[in-house]
């Protein structure tokens, strides 16, 4: 995590966005590359990051953590306050066809998570 906090620290951007949807940050891409503890430290330390909304459908940080399956980094979010309910929102924000976090878990078979937010109240 040296590197990439040297790279912050030179500037590096934390996001990459473009007509109000972010297209892809810095802990869309630890998730992707299921670098969780990166993914979590980012968090952590850029708070702002949890609350942005990825134009991949719009879906939440919630939800991306949902379908590469990491319940540290769900927890955390949930414990941040988002939605387990949250469903996708199209470009103008209106909620669209998307999926909630627990769909999104069952589709890449992430069962501990599946399981995580069924105890955290999600609707089944």
């Amino acid at each position: 995590m040296d590197c990439l906090q040297l790279l912050i620290d030179k500037g590096a951007r934390l996001s990459i966005s473009s007509d109000g949807f972010v297209d892809y940050n810095v802990v869309t891409l630890a998730l992707q590359g299921h670098k969780y503890d990166v993914a979590l430290h980012l968090l952590q330390k850029y708070p702002h990051l949890a609350t942005e909304r990825i134009r991949e459908a719009g879906y939440s940080l919630l939800g991306l953590a949902c379908t590469y399956g990491n319940v540290d980094v769900v927890a955390y979010l949930l414990d941040k306050g988002e939605s387990i309910e949250y469903k996708a929102k199209d470009s103008n924000g209106t909620p669209n066809s998307g999926h909630p976090p627990l769909t999104m878990a069952c589709f890449n078979g992430n069962i501990d998570i599946v399981k995580y937010l069924i105890q955290r109240g999600a609707v089944l």
